[in-house]
C-alpha cells in the first residue's frame, strides 16, 4: 500500500496528475499556518473524466434489464 501512496506523490509532483481542489484546499490551510503571507492560487483547474472504464449492460444504473 505504501508504494501506491510513493506513486500518487511523485505523480502529483511531477505533474502526472493533478491535486484536486480538497488537496488544493488543504496545501492552502497548510501554508496559511506556517505564516505565508498570500492565499495560495493554483495555476489551473482542469476537470478530466476517465472513459477507459467499461460497464456491462448489467452493471449501468437504471438499466433493468434493457
Amino acid at each position: 500500500m505504501s508504494f501506491l501512496r510513493q506513486q500518487m506523490f511523485y505523480d502529483r509532483l511531477n505533474g502526472v496528475m493533478p491535486i484536486t481542489p480538497g488537496e488544493q484546499k488543504a496545501v492552502g490551510r497548510i501554508l496559511a499556518a506556517c505564516g505565508a503571507a498570500e492565499p495560495v492560487e493554483f495555476d489551473a483547474y482542469t476537470e478530466l473524466f476517465d472513459f477507459s472504464l467499461r460497464l456491462t449492460s448489467e452493471e449501468i444504473p437504471g438499466n433493468q434489464g434493457i
